[in-house]
Parts: structure tokens; C-alpha cells; sequence
């Protein structure tokens, strides 16, 4: 079928690595378009496909899918949506009831392993995503660790702070306690919650793997973009322990380093970096 042609465009706010547009189209309808110079030539493809391994019965609404290239992605337009430091219902609304129990169903989908049939990329870095059986390894080894590697780590982060990194590897299993693998969105901070046209909760722009549903939760957590009924409804629908807000702070630094590491880190992510890693590392 062919496409009815453009008749504009409004760009959107969107990630730190592509240009987001809703394109309006002759027939009246929207789509939204994501553009991207320089980027993996198989980002949207994997980001369809990771769309796509989300679209699950009572979790959180997604994007459908509508094409993709080596340097686009176009989906489904789910409305306007509120900007990330702005809630889109008040934090005593009870939508956010309904998104926490979505969000909740989806860790409900469990492996017996970490990882996932490919790597996938949250931003341009390409994770590794090898399937491990012991969870405490593969947060060790292909997420704090792998960070160490990387020469814009190597280079930016002092050795200090780079030795606190493979301490808290070390002790990661000591800190959150065993839990099975879930699928997990990967980075559901304030700025990939969406609404769908509908009204459900939604959520954009996944780093899909098996994970614990504690690291899932830290981006929930840590720039604010979720009230405390979210969380609420949450544990109402999937068990936490009471202490489960310190499980998920260690992996704050997980999202320091990536924003370290590919040029996105202020003032800010340093201060809270320095802060999580002596609090949990010495």
C-alpha cells in the first residue's frame, strides 16, 4: 500500500541520539518518524524488533511498528504526550495504579536465564547480551565490568571511581538479592513513559533484555517520573521486599556510565555518580 504523501511536519522532543518528527499526512492521519546520522546501521531494525518482543497482552501499550531503514524508524503516533519533568496525571491520579500493575505484568514474563537472542543497544552502544545463568554474574560482568572497558570510560572517569565500579561488580549479589530474569524495557526513565491514544500508560524507545526487574525499576526511580502510587501498585501486583528502593540504587551508576560514556554527562550525573558509588562501593 502506498503511503498518502507529507503535507508537514512538527518536530517532538525526543532522545539524545535521533531527531523525532509527527509527520501529518494528505489523508489526514499522523506518524511519528525517528532520524538518526551516523548510527548502527541495524539500531531501528533492532529497536522494531525489540518493539515488537514488548507488544505483550496488559503490560504497558507500545508503539506499532510502520517501517524502518539503516537510519529511520516510523511508528505508530501515540498523541501528544507530556514533556519528561511534567507528569501526565497527577501523582494521586489512579492511572498510575494501572501502570504500575502493567508494568508488573510485563516482569511477570520470566526466563530462566539473563540475557537475550541478540544484543540490543541502549542509545548507539551495542550491550552485550550473552545468556547467563547466574544474574549476579551477568550484572557483574556484561554491564559494570563491560562499562570498564570502554575507552571513553577509561578516559573520563577517574581510577578512583573506575576501582569503586568493579567493588560494587563484585558485591552486586551481596546488595539485591536473587531474583528470576523478566523481560525487561531497559530504560523506562520519565522520558520513554508515554500515554497511548487511548489513555493507557505506554512506553517508548526500549533496551530490550532478560533482566531483574530491579534494574528495570531504577529508571523509574531515579529522575522522578514515577509517583510513589506507581510503585505502590507495583508491589501490590508483584512482590518487593520492603527495603527494595536500596536494591535498585546501586544500578544507578549503570545509567551514570552510559551517559558518561557517550558524551551526555552534566554537572548532575557526575555529583549523583560520586554519591551512589561511595554510599554502596566506600
Amino acid at each position: 500500500m502506498v503511503r498518502p504523501g507529507i503535507v508537514g511536519r512538527e518536530r517532538l522532543q525526543g532522545g539524545l541520539i535521533s531527531d523525532t518528527w509527527r509527520l501529518h499526512l494528505a489523508d489526514g492521519t499522523t506518524v511519528v518518524r525517528k532520524e538518526g546520522r551516523g548510527v548502527p546501521t541495524d539500531l531501528y531494525a533492532v529497536e522494531a524488533a525489540s518493539l515488537d518482543a514488548l507488544r505483550v497482552p496488559g503490560a504497558p501499550v507500545v508503539p506499532r511498528v510502520l517501517g524502518y531503514g539503516a537510519d529511520w524508524l516510523e511508528l505508530e503516533d501515540l498523541g501528544p504526550q507530556a514533556a519528561w519533568d511534567a507528569l501526565p496525571h497527577p501523582a494521586d491520579d489512579p492511572w498510575w495504579d494501572g501502570y504500575g500493575r502493567a508494568l508488573a505484568h510485563l516482569h511477570g514474563c520470566t526466563y530462566g536465564r539473563c540475557g537475550w537472542w541478540h544484543d540490543t543497544y541502549w542509545g548507539t552502544m551495542r550491550m552485550d547480551n550473552r545468556w547467563c545463568d547466574d544474574g549476579s554474574a551477568f550484572y557483574a560482568e556484561q554491564r559494570f565490568r563491560w562499562f570498564l572497558r570502554r575507552p571513553a570510560i577509561v578516559r573520563l572517569v577517574p581510577e578512583r571511581q573506575r576501582r569503586q565500579v568493579d567493588r560494587l561488580a563484585e558485591r552486586i549479589g551481596a546488595i539485591v538479592p536473587a531474583q528470576p530474569a523478566c523481560l525487561n524495557h531497559g530504560d523506562l526513565w520519565a522520558g520513554n513513559r508515554a500515554t497511548a491514544s487511548d489513555g493507557r500508560p505506554a512506553m517508548l524507545d526500549p533496551f530490550v533484555h532478560a533482566g531483574w526487574a530491579s534494574c528495570d525499576l531504577h529508571n523509574c526511580l531515579q529522575y522522578g517520573g514515577f509517583p510513589e502510587r506507581f510503585f505502590a501498585a507495583y508491589r501490590e501486583s508483584r512482590w518487593l521486599p520492603p527495603e527494595w528502593r536500596e536494591h535498585v540504587r546501586p544500578f544507578f551508576v549503570l545509567h551514570h556510565m552510559g551517559l558518561i560514556d557517550q558524551g551526555f554527562g552534566d554537572d548532575e550525573t557526575w555529583q549523583e555518580f560520586t554519591q551512589v558509588l561511595d554510599h554502596y562501593a566506600g
